[in-house]
């Protein structure tokens, strides 16, 4: 099962033979020019990133990051993942892409099939990786894009799917060859990310992370079978009126990482460590590589593209579990050395429900 990492604007070689060398087996990058920046401002992206030290904006250091990774033996995709553009914005795509169409990308990500369409209209025939953003959230979905499109390399599977959903949808996929990706660590959502059309603008607070729900601490939560059942037997007021409610679970699970968080701000000494635990790994799925092993899943993503260091230390634990054929919570949990991390509340795929 191979590593893929999202890396920001890294213009050092050795940093990616680093990378290489702690286990990177796949590479994706942003990329926005000036002509984007300029027209359009940080605010609007195309890639899902809103910062300049996330992207290339240099046409030349694209081309130099993807000559270095394939120099390694490894690949390089480009990230085109927003979820909507404009009719302008589409053409500016086009544009940017034409602008570096001398650059051997591997593959390009994207998020809608409208962007599929149009760029297969327009004579680009590159693999087009199918991103999270997409919302594949059965073998159904993943089947129309393969039947009715050319071309189509790795699908990623959302992030809130339960261990035994991944397992029936890989099972499928297997029959014809499909490879898939699920996310490893990072990059948490506490809504669907594929069902999200906010701007994340940097302008002002993502509503995800509004000062709203930043004082009521909600976390990323799987949801399992016990409440997609009770959810499905609800009409949309039920859902509603209930999940305001103090004594209903969402309540519940709120107070209760209140009270964790707490906790984890007594227990944990070494700054730069809780560091990397509460912001590069708010959410983690190490413990679940093991099954994605057993399941055929193509890779695991890191996504540390943005957060502001290199992220060397999650791609080796990730290296760690995958080359470990035994690795199990426990493991995992003696490579993050933080038993307050690993109680379920930062878990993609095993959050614990209890009443």
């Amino acid at each position: 099962m191979k590593i893929i990492v999202g890396i920001s604007n890294v213009k050092d070689k050795q940093l990616i033979e680093e990378y290489v060398k702690a286990g990177a087996d796949e590479f994706f990058i942003g990329y926005v020019p000036p002509v984007w920046y300029e027209k359009y401002g940080w605010e609007v992206s195309c890639n899902r990133r809103q910062t300049p030290g996330a992207q290339y904006q240099n046409r030349e250091d694209v081309k130099n990051v993807v000559e270095w990774i394939h120099e390694k033996g490894k690949k390089a995709f480009l990230t085109l993942n927003e979820h909507e553009y404009t009719a302008e914005q589409l053409n500016d795509v086009l544009k940017l892409l034409e602008s570096i169409i001398d650059v051997p990308f591997d593959a390009y990500i994207v998020a809608n099939l409208a962007v599929v369409q149009f760029l297969r209209k327009n004579g680009i025939d590159t693999t087009l990786n199918v991103s999270i953003g997409l919302g594949c959230n059965n073998f159904s979905a993943i089947e129309f894009i393969y039947d009715n499109f050319e071309n189509i390399g790795r699908v990623v599977l959302p992030r809130k799917l339960r261990i035994e959903e991944i397992e029936t949808i890989a099972n499928q996929a297997s029959k014809r060859n499909i490879p898939l990706e699920a996310f490893g660590i990072s990059s948490p959502c506490t809504f669907n990310d594929d069902y999200c059309f906010t701007w994340h603008s940097g302008k002002t607070p993502n509503l995800c992370r509004s000062s709203y729900y930043s004082n009521k601490k909600f976390s990323p939560i799987v949801l399992n079978e016990k409440w997609k059942k009770e959810l499905g037997s609800l009409t949309g007021n039920d859902i509603i009126m209930r999940q305001f409610k103090i004594e209903e679970r969402n309540e519940k699970i709120r107070n209760q990482n209140i009270q964790l968080l707490e906790k984890r701000k007594e227990k944990e000494k070494d700054a730069a460590r809780a560091y990397l635990l509460n912001k590069a790994m708010e959410t983690c799925g190490m413990c679940a590589m093991t099954k994605f092993k057993e399941f055929g899943i193509d890779a695991v993503k890191i996504a540390f593209r943005g957060l502001g260091f290199s992220g060397l230390e999650m791609l080796q634990m990730v290296k760690k579990v995958i080359d470990n054929p035994k690795a199990d919570v426990d493991f995992c949990k003696s490579l993050i050395n933080s038993a307050d991390f690993c109680n379920g509340r930062n878990c993609y795929y095993n959050f614990p429900y209890t009443e």
